[in-house]
């Protein structure tokens, strides 16, 4: 039996495979870990969220999946690097042929820091469970196919520094609650589908270093408030209806866009 198993995972799409897969799943289900000496022993909540993503985005089909799913410390999974307690630190699965929806489990992995989903086939929204995890650091969904509104409990993510959310099919406005992120450096939300004011809330990113807002349809000034942004060094509004009025700022910046008064390209 385990060596017709063998002969089928030849195929990575064979049936084989896929009943493979399931099984090891199932056993996977089935395991835990012990807290302590004595203690009960439960399922570990970082596996259930990892086999969770592999299960709505077509694991079976990563273009790099080593590991995933065994009865193994997880951070043997491609991809998965954890702490000395076991829990997920970093999940790197960017250009990896992932599609489907983001799972809300992924709310689960709280000691994750770094997050990279970009260069995907990621589709549906950005599920606000993403708000549960208040350790990250950087987070990188672009160059993926996420639709819906950028959600507000994204501004729970106080720690993050890198927030990428570009080319990917994002509507509606720039939720205020971005300002809320104080520690960021880099926020780029550019080749989506966004439109309104870019909101006075940007003002308080007070660590900003670079902003890319090109390719929306954003309207109206920059407002003042992005002028105490004194770490800024780019900001991008190209290919947009925004435009930036006369500021003193905007000389010492790398600014990319039209100015107030000029004329549509």
């Amino acid at each position: 039996m385990a060596q017709t198993l063998e002969r089928g995972g030849r195929n990575a799409v064979s049936a084989a495979r896929r009943r493979r897969l399931a099984a090891i799943a199932l056993a996977a289900a089935a395991s835990c870990v012990v807290l302590s000496a004595g203690a009960a022993c439960r399922r570990s909540p970082d596996r259930a969220a990892l086999e969770a993503l592999y299960a709505a985005t077509d694991g079976a089909n990563w273009e790099h999946s080593t590991n995933w799913l065994i009865d193994a410390p997880l951070d043997a999974w491609y991809g998965v690097t954890t702490d000395g307690a076991g829990r997920v630190t970093v999940l790197d699965l960017g250009e990896k042929g992932l599609t489907g929806p983001i799972p809300d489990a992924l709310g689960n992995l709280t000691n994750l820091e770094w997050l990279f989903l970009h260069g995907n086939g990621l589709t549906g929204p950005i599920p606000d469970a993403l708000g549960n995890l208040t350790n990250l650091e950087t987070l990188f969904l672009h160059g993926n196919g996420l639709t819906g509104p950028i959600p507000d409990a994204l501004g729970n993510l106080t720690n993050l520094r890198e927030l990428y959310l570009g080319g990917n099919g994002l509507t509606g406005a720039i939720p205020d609650a971005l300002g809320n992120l104080t520690n960021l450096e880099y926020l780029e939300l550019r080749q989506n589908g966004l439109t309104g004011p870019i909101p006075d809330a940007l003002g308080r990113l007070t660590n900003l270093r670079s902003l890319r807002l090109d390719g929306n349809g954003l309207t109206g000034p920059i407002p003042d408030a992005l002028g105490r942004l004194t770490n800024l060094d780019w900001l991008s509004i190209d290919d947009t209806r925004a435009c930036a009025p006369a500021a003193d700022w905007l000389a010492a910046i790398r600014f990319s866009g039209r100015r107030c008064g000029a004329a549509m390209p």
